[in-house]
């Protein structure tokens, strides 16, 4: 039986890395040119931060020790074997993986055509297919309209403007609408004066439509009754839900590097300077890496039913 391969150790000269991510499996996400200032005691698989680029690795690098602190970022394939650049199967050129779109069914989870080839040549494929149509007859439009209310046949000047239906105009003539408009606000107005006084000690949940007492609710200030409109239940389903997305992924590790300096300051750690980064530049570092790792080239997971 062999022995699993061990992860190297880090040597002086190499660039330090912030493992903190807790949710399986690690993920990457390169924030060098976002944070300004070092990190140290992070987490229990962390290092202390030094001088040099900072990064959050996964646990798929296992040639930490051989990149020096001025790295330029490498991309590993499941055989651990560098793969820096890839040739186009059009252009016949040698260019990185981040010129070319994620496929999950080619080599190396990108496609065989660079992006710009993929536009010339799907932009080429679709007025071939334009071509081979009939074209569309013309359709006439007509100077009369018949409205769907009055069913009278009426000048187009007589109906309002209307993008999404036939003809540019609406199905009912300006004098129907007007009407209609205000018998429906005359409804929406008798269901409000309808309504019973909401209840201070007890509240339905939005979700799960059950009636709960207040205590079941999160307080809210923003809010007119003081309490949010979900249970605290079904608040933790939504959010356990939102961050299994990319979206609340990536605002679950921002929010994490901002309480994690917290935690440091409030601890007597010594100063690091004021957290400056933004929700923004992590979503743009994870678009400029192509949602790969930047150390394995790995496609990384944000969910807990993906592998990285």
């Amino acid at each position: 039986m062999q022995r699993p391969h061990k992860r190297p150790r880090l040597n002086d000269d190499a660039p330090r890395c912030i493992a903190a991510l807790s949710l399986p499996p690690l993920a990457c996400v390169t924030l060098e040119d976002a944070i300004n200032s070092s990190y140290d005691n992070i987490s229990s698989k962390s290092v202390h931060a030094q001088a040099g680029p900072l990064y959050i690795d996964c646990d798929n690098a296992m040639t930490l020790s051989s990149i020096d602190t001025s790295y330029t970022p490498l991309y590993f394939s499941n055989s651990n074997q560098a793969t820096l650049m890839k040739k186009c199967v059009i252009c016949h050129e040698d260019k990185p993986d981040s010129e070319y779109y994620a496929h999950h069914g080619c080599k190396y989870g990108v496609d065989s055509k660079c992006k710009k080839c993929k536009v010339v040549a799907n932009r080429t494929r679709n007025q071939f297919k334009a071509s081979l149509k009939p074209p569309k007859p013309v359709e006439e439009i007509p100077s009369h309209e018949v409205c769907s209310i009055c069913d009278e046949n009426k000048p187009l000047e007589e109906f309002y403007p209307h993008a999404n239906c036939k003809y540019g105009v609406d199905s009912k003539c300006k004098e129907c609408k007007l009407k209609a408009d205000k018998e429906y606000h005359q409804f929406k107005a008798s269901l409000r004066s309808q309504k019973p006084e909401r209840s201070t000690t007890e509240q339905e949940c939005s979700g799960c439509h059950l009636v709960k007492p207040v205590e079941e609710f999160y307080v809210s200030s923003a809010l007119k009754f003081g309490y949010v409109l979900r249970c605290k239940v079904c608040a933790a389903d939504v959010q356990r839900e939102e961050k299994k997305t990319l979206h609340g992924f990536l605002r679950g590790l921002w929010n994490g590097s901002k309480s994690t300096d917290l935690i440091r300051k409030s601890r007597g750690h010594r100063a690091t300077g004021e957290h400056t980064l933004t929700f923004e530049q992590v979503v743009a570092k994870w678009q400029k890496q192509n949602g790969r790792c930047t150390l394995t080239g790995m496609r990384m997971a944000h969910s807990a039913h993906s592998n990285c």
